[in-house]
């Protein structure tokens, strides 16, 4: 056939998460990923998120962080938790609309702190990242950032895949 499916030895499908899984499974251990990790339910992830952002935030006012000291007094401690909420769960370079018109508010934006803010959050969200992976404990969302970082840094773990399949399908892309 024309996709040459016939000669394929192994026909696999399964949900983005499941194939980010299966390459954790097998190439996680250059990452300090322990072999017998879990995945958390979203739920008490995101639970667990909001009380390590509250916690840090805490940590920060009461140390004098510069950063978030100055962005609770200019955006307030909810909009700033909303805020790295967001930060961490989309990549640095998106953030929402929404988000910008509030931290706006019709002025001029000081995008030295909001750039400062990102950074800080970005720390934050690889500091937890690599807890949990020290803990052997993953979210959805670091299945699919670990593969991709795997592939990105590991050329011989890509050089394999891309041997083993010739294609990979991703339906449902709107979810990444």
């Amino acid at each position: 056939g024309a996709l040459g499916i016939e000669s394929s030895p192994l026909l696999n499908i399964s949900t983005i998460h499941a194939f980010c899984r299966s390459i954790l499974s097998e190439f996680g251990d250059r990452l300090g990923l322990k072999d017998d990790f879990k995945i958390l339910e979203a739920s008490p992830s995101e639970l667990s998120q909001m009380i390590a952002i509250e916690q840090w935030i805490r940590d920060a006012l009461n140390t004098g962080d510069p950063t978030l000291n100055r962005s609770v007094e200019t955006w307030g401690v909810g909009l700033v938790h909303k805020i790295i909420r967001d930060l961490i769960k989309h990549p640095l370079y998106h953030i929402d609309s929404k988000t910008i018109l509030c931290l706006n508010d019709g002025a001029e934006i000081d995008t030295g702190l909001a750039t400062a803010l990102m950074h800080a959050a970005q720390k934050f969200k690889e500091r937890q990242q690599t807890q949990r992976i020290e803990q052997g404990l993953l979210c959805f969302d670091d299945l699919e950032t670990l593969a991709l970082r795997l592939l990105r840094e590991r050329r011989r773990i890509l050089s394999t895949l891309q041997r083993r399949y010739k294609f990979i399908l991703v339906d449902e892309f709107q979810d990444l």
